[in-house]
């Protein structure tokens, strides 16, 4: 385990009127200044909310989660989990954004999102379930090819 590499999850609420284009954007905008920041993760949407994972060190997770709170494409962005890391669980993605709701595999994606969002009743539980949820999502999005722009 490498001391320095944390990872950081945390959900909120999207604003109103979000779109595709948004989502497209958010990937776009972020995957430069990840890269340049050792920073990788992923970012899912669902039914106006959102649950991204970002993993790297320390001071870079915390730096970015910071601006990403005052970003107004989302409100009540509350940090789930925060601490170290053994492993990167998306070490190829920059940034990795998937709209969940038309990845076109709703049986895969229903259950995905439940995992999710479900059956969280202590911060540790969340922790580990949604680093399960997170990679059963690699596992899916390898196996489906359901892939959105931008995902290097």
């Amino acid at each position: 385990m490498s001391l320095s590499l944390f990872h950081l999850i945390y959900i909120s609420v999207a604003a109103d009127g979000l779109g595709e284009e948004d989502l497209l954007n958010i990937s776009r905008n972020a995957v430069s200044r990840n890269r340049e920041l050792d920073i990788t993760g992923v970012l899912l949407y669902s039914r106006g909310h959102f649950i991204q994972m970002l993993e790297g060190e320390a001071a870079a997770v915390a730096d970015l989660y910071a601006r990403i709170v005052s970003d107004r494409r989302h409100s009540r962005c509350e940090c789930v989990c925060f601490g170290p890391a053994e492993d990167r669980v998306f070490k190829d993605w920059s940034l990795g954004v998937l709209n969940l709701d038309v990845i076109g595999h709703p049986e895969d994606t229903e259950r995905l999102w439940l995992s999710i969002t479900t059956r969280f009743h202590t911060p540790t539980d969340f922790q580990q379930s949604a680093l399960g949820a997170l990679r059963e999502f690699d596992s899916i999005l390898q196996a489906t090819g359901g892939v959105v722009e931008a995902f290097a």
